[in-house]
């Protein structure tokens, strides 16, 4: 579930960056560049976290 709000996250960066620079209503700037930074460094926190726990020994998965 983290994960793939991570990925959407990154997408949502990633179309932010085509319109960088403009504002929104109220003054609000979006920073699309920040946003899939963000994104991109929680995916492959995650991803190594996945990669960890399926190094586990088998012993463990077998009964």
């Amino acid at each position: 579930k983290q994960l793939a709000t991570a990925k959407i996250k990154q997408q949502w960066g990633n179309n932010l960056k085509k319109f960088e620079g403009i504002q929104m209503p109220g003054g609000v700037t979006l920073n699309g560049q920040k946003i899939y930074d963000e994104a991109t460094e929680e995916i492959k926190e995650m991803e190594e976290q996945i990669y960890q726990m399926g190094s586990l020994p088998s012993e463990i998965f077998t009964g």
